[in-house]
């Protein structure tokens, strides 16, 4: 197959498979397959800067769980940690029925970002979770797809890692005993490559992916969870005197004025933005607090965080002190925190 037709069939598939609605920002994806030199080469200049300061991203965050049987499990308090570019969801809960029941999450339909993606590993694998205060075993299965055709049995006979595509370049080889489901990746597109320029026998992984984990729970009639991983925040540039700055920060309980006023009267402001699920099946537990502690990494020195207390009002934690506060969380059970970095002087 020639190269034109390999470019075509890419750009046919791109217009009759859209990208899942999990892929929130818009990408620098380069053409396939002809730039498959330039993907690799353009991943070794990459400059890490601080992603809120030109950018702008909605961020990733992690589905809520799913009871089986539905309602099995159901969520009385809830507390979440953000910490240090962490979050912990430690939910207690009440658990109905005969059978002990199950957890699940499932996660978003993904495939290879880009290079200057900021959370391409969407399925979340440092994801850690105890049950009563003791590692819980996760059980887990991937599902693969290129366009509507599901190719999960093909990349598992191959061999493959299916979240190969979190890694820039995706690269793949044929290993020894899965020639066969290789071969028929290739006839698919699912993995490409363009003339001499990925040299030996490496391929471009060119599928999505989703991961899909299980947390099974003990017969007890009360038990506690808890759920940590990385935050995935959006972030962007909000003009305060905007009229759209007001629905945007409507779910901390704040608007432009407010915000503007808290911080000195700016004209705007880079905003992190932090969606936490705290419930299980959709629905919000009954108490919830939320604890800010200091700062991640990534966000550098911070002026302000905020969340929707109970009241309807605000919570503010200035600067990188920590504060631990009821909130109020949505009709889903995701509590929304606002973080502010601090401008340099």
């Amino acid at each position: 197959m020639t190269g034109d037709r390999r470019n075509a069939m890419a750009q046919n598939r791109l217009r009759r498979h859209p990208l899942p609605p999990c892929d929130l920002r818009e990408r620098t994806r380069l053409s396939y397959p002809a730039n498959a030199t330039a993907i690799v080469l353009a991943f070794s200049f990459v400059v890490s800067t601080p992603a809120w300061a030109n950018d702008t991203s909605d961020g990733v965050m992690l589905p809520g769980l799913r009871a089986t049987p539905r309602g099995g499990v159901v969520a009385a308090t809830a507390a979440v940690v953000l910490h240090a570019g962490t979050v912990d969801v430690t939910i207690s809960g009440a658990v109905s029925g005969t059978q002990p029941p199950s957890l699940a999450i499932d996660m978003p339909r993904f495939d290879w970002q880009g290079e200057a993606e900021p959370y391409p590993d969407r399925h979340f694998p440092e994801l850690a979770v105890a049950v009563d205060g003791a590692p819980a075993k996760i059980k887990g299965r991937f599902a693969a797809y290129f366009g509507t055709v599901d190719i999960t049995d093909i990349v598992e006979k191959a061999g493959l890692d299916p979240f190969v595509i979190a890694d820039t370049p995706p690269l793949v080889s044929p290993g020894p005993d899965g020639a066969a489901a290789f071969d028929r990746l290739k006839e698919l597109g699912a993995v490409v490559k363009s003339g001499p320029e990925l040299v030996g026998s490496h391929f471009l992984a060119w599928w999505q992916a989703e991961r899909h984990v299980q947390i099974d729970l003990p017969r007890n009639p009360a038990l506690t969870l808890t759920l940590s991983y990385r935050a995935r925040p959006g972030y962007r540039l909000l003009q305060l005197n905007d009229g759209t700055a007001n629905a945007r920060l409507r779910p901390y309980c704040l608007d432009g004025r407010t915000l503007a006023a808290l911080l000195g009267h700016r004209s705007d402001a880079g905003i992190i933005e932090y969606a936490v699920v705290a419930g299980i099946d959709g629905t919000p537990p009954k108490t919830l607090t939320v604890e800010i502690g200091e700062p991640g990494p990534s966000e550098g020195p911070r002026a302000l965080a905020a969340f929707c207390g109970t009241d309807g009002k605000s919570v503010v934690v200035n600067g990188a002190g920590s504060a631990s506060s009821p909130a109020r969380a949505d009709s889903k059970g995701v509590v929304y925190i606002l973080s502010v970095p601090a401008v340099p002087k």
